[in-house]
């Protein structure tokens, strides 16, 4: 969601297909991480940004490693097929080939 963005635990509820409650908790949560203020999605400092970032690498490395641990030997090379792909494909193949790269070894996890 974009900075600025208000967050409507109603209007929420119904894209998610949840009750309010998990909505209201979550936005709770975010308000309490500093990334929502008064139920509107605040811009984060680059200090946030760098911090976030450093996180994601050292997540999603760990996540990898324990990921790679558990992957059956067909579902390797589709990640090696689209590791490939992401090589030689177009500039919409490799966007689209993101969520068939992560989302199976997280899956795993």
């Amino acid at each position: 969601m974009s900075p600025g963005t208000k967050l409507v635990e109603g209007k929420l509820a119904l894209q998610l297909g949840v009750s309010r409650t998990p909505v209201r908790e979550s936005i709770r949560r975010l308000e309490q991480e500093g990334l929502v203020r008064e139920k509107t999605v605040i811009k984060p400092s680059e200090h946030d940004l760098r911090n976030s970032y450093e996180i994601r690498i050292l997540l999603e490395g760990y996540s990898a490693r324990c990921a790679a641990e558990k992957l059956l030997k067909e579902q390797l090379e589709l990640l090696r097929a689209n590791v490939q792909k992401r090589k030689d494909g177009s500039l919409e193949e490799i966007m689209a080939s993101n969520n068939t790269f992560h989302f199976p070894a997280l899956r795993k996890l």
